[in-house]
């Protein structure tokens, strides 16, 4: 088993983390407090196993049935989203499977995989909730109002809701295991 030869190279918190998501079956949520660059931290409830091409199909057909107002700001957004979607899903299965193949990721549970090289533990997922514990100092941006419309459209797709975080395993004090829920302590 691949996962047990890898192992070989993790430190021993690793070695436990990966032992005890791994046997946790049908996993389908993860809540973890993170602080990303902006100094915001907040603590997040994901929705694990979400299949990343479904979200986009989807988002593809709720786009497409959005009514806009012809020759607007958010007809040209909607236009350059569904065009983006369109070519994201048209990626050659190939190219898709040779991507895979090369990967130095781990899969320990739908949408928890542990980088090889370096130990971290990358979680993916559909954002259900997030709250804001200390709020972060974001520079202000004069986005353009075609950028402001697809930002306002994406937030209401599924694809817009999903989520990537990179945590750092040997900064995880535990893992607790609620049911249907992981959650990680820092």
């Amino acid at each position: 088993m691949k996962l047990k030869q890898e192992q070989k190279t993790f430190s021993k918190k690793v070695k436990s983390l990966i032992q005890m998501i791994g046997s946790v079956k049908g996993t389908q949520f993860v809540q973890f407090t993170y602080t990303n660059q902006e100094g915001e931290t907040a603590r997040y409830n994901l929705t694990l196993g979400v299949d990343y091409e479904n979200a986009m199909e989807r988002s593809l057909q709720l786009l497409q049935n959005l009514s806009v107002t012809p020759g607007s700001v958010d007809e040209q957004a909607k236009d350059e989203l569904v065009t983006s979607l369109i070519q994201r899903l048209n990626r050659n299965e190939a190219e898709r499977q040779k991507i895979e193949s090369e990967s130095s990721y781990l899969k320990i549970v739908p949408g928890v995989d542990l980088h090889i090289p370096s130990g971290k533990i990358f979680v993916r997922g559909m954002l259900n909730h997030k709250t804001v514990v200390t709020p972060g100092n974001y520079v202000t941006v004069n986005s353009r109002p075609k950028t402001i419309a697809k930002k306002q459209m994406m937030k209401n797709l599924p694809v817009g809701k999903w989520r990537m975080f990179c945590l750092n395993a040997d900064q995880i004090k535990s893992v607790n295991i609620l049911g249907d829920t992981i959650n990680f302590d820092f």
